[in-house]
């Protein structure tokens, strides 16, 4: 039970596989139509079953109180709960996590299709009031600040990568969510979390998604069953995140990092763009690919010294769009043996600049849109993942959108991409992060 890192990269359209829209016609069950949404993808030939119960509340809707809904996620699944209602906790063969993002929080229960109907009850007493002991929360918020001091401060690079979240998100609920000081539990009290949960933890502002082998009529009917009674309140109203304002300009930050090898950029940057998230979804799947490998004009290509010896040893490039109206890119370079960090970093912002022109191989481009599309034919055969990249679509965006986008996978064309590819040259803001070896190491949150 974490949040994890990435912090947004499991949250709504951004995270969606094009598993979900191959045969999304096909195999999405309508929900039912009074009480939890519930949607069921069958497969007579798995083994196992997989409830979901994603929750729309998230850590940039924490407000003030620090890594509230990630404490209270923990709390939902203490063990020491009425064993009645996570009895299938106990059961030999039934597995169970939970996650907290940006934007959602959501609780997975795997078995067999023996134990739907217990896992089926515990996915719908996570809604129930919490009951926990005041010294078990407390022992539980130890256990959260443990958790996150290990991922964002054990781990240079996690606590960098949440540095230049916060840095880039700056006033944001995406910053805030993402501050490194938020580790800082000794605030958050039961009542506080309890009061949280009460809010948030409501039949309409949650979903169920249930996959495997399982008949879709008595899946349904299981979930209207246990959900009847759970709280039906509707959930504080949301701000339309895009239309928060963000911050301009650049910001740089790095980290003194004692036994890595080498060094490490990482460059984050975001700018608004025009149209429709699901086009610009999609194109941006289909540019991870031409940008991200050895194609003509791909990053890799140009992070060469004069001999045409490279000067990465590895490189990733990440473009999604976290809300609508803005697309986000991430660039990260693990430099090779002898690398120049200052070259390294010219070559990468020029050629993030050159994109003003917005130069583009077409070929390349429709090459990777096909390969995309039979990479949706391949995973579709996984049902489970088919479930959780369902699963994060209805939480963030209405079916209509999410259909969009699966249509406007296989007719991505050069023409949005070009768009993206010249705002995000130019982009609203953009933070520059390094991580580097040396023998005096800085404390991972330090600013320079």
């Amino acid at each position: 039970m974490h949040l994890r890192s990435p912090w947004w990269r499991p949250a709504g359209l951004l995270s969606v596989s094009p598993a979900v829209i191959f045969l999304w016609n096909a195999l999405l069950q309508p929900g039912t139509p009074v009480g939890i949404e519930t949607h069921v993808l069958a497969d007579p030939y798995e083994e196992n079953v997989e409830v979901r119960l994603y929750v729309g509340v998230g850590a940039s809707d924490d407000g003030d109180d620090r890594q509230l809904a990630h404490f209270v996620e923990h709390l939902v699944f203490l063990k020491d709960r009425p064993p009645e209602a996570f009895r299938p906790l106990a059961l030999p063969g039934v597995s169970n996590n939970a996650f907290t993002t940006a934007t959602q929080t959501f609780f997975i229960f795997r078995g067999g299709s023996d134990d739907l109907p217990e896992m089926v009850d515990a996915a719908a007493a996570v809604l129930d009031p919490l009951d926990v002991d005041p010294d078990q929360a407390r022992r539980e918020r130890k256990v959260v600040a443990r958790e996150l001091d290990w991922r964002y401060r054990t781990d240079p690079f996690g606590g960098l990568n949440q540095q230049i979240t916060a840095a880039l998100y700056a006033g944001h609920p995406f910053g805030r969510a993402a501050e490194l000081d938020r580790i800082d539990l000794d605030g958050l009290t039961l009542e506080e979390a309890a009061a949280f949960h009460q809010a948030w933890y409501t039949v309409p502002n949650a979903h169920l998604v249930i996959t495997g082998a399982v008949d879709p009529t008595e899946a349904r009917r299981l979930a209207a069953a246990a959900f009847a009674s759970r709280p039906s309140a509707p959930p504080p109203e949301r701000p339309a995140l895009g239309s928060l304002p963000l911050p301009g300009g650049a910001e740089r930050i790095s980290v003194v990092v004692e036994g890595i090898e080498r060094p490490r950029l990482r460059i984050a940057a975001i700018a608004p763009v025009s149209g429709d998230a699901a086009s610009l979804q999609a194109d941006a799947e289909v540019l991870n690919r031409v940008l991200g490998g050895n194609l003509p004009g791909a990053l890799a290509t140009v992070l060469r010294d004069d001999n045409g010896m490279t000067l990465a040893s590895g490189v990733d490039i990440r473009f999604f769009v976290p809300m609508p109206g803005w697309v986000h890119l991430d660039i990260d370079v693990t430099l090779a043996v002898g690398a120049d960090a200052a070259d390294v970093e010219f070559k990468t912002r020029s050629w993030l600049g050159g994109h003003r022109a917005a130069m583009i191989d077409e070929t390349a481009f429709y090459r990777m849109r096909a390969r995309a599309v039979r990479e949706a034919e391949q995973m579709a055969s996984d049902v489970s993942a088919r479930g959780a990249d369902l699963g994060t679509a209805m939480a963030m965006l209405p079916p209509d959108t999410a259909l969009g986008w699966g249509r406007s996978l296989g007719e991505a064309g050069p023409l949005t991409a070009r768009r993206i590819l010249r705002a995000i040259a130019d982009p609203h803001r953009i933070v520059t992060g390094w991580m580097m070896p040396g023998s005096t190491p800085t404390t991972v949150g330090a600013v320079q």
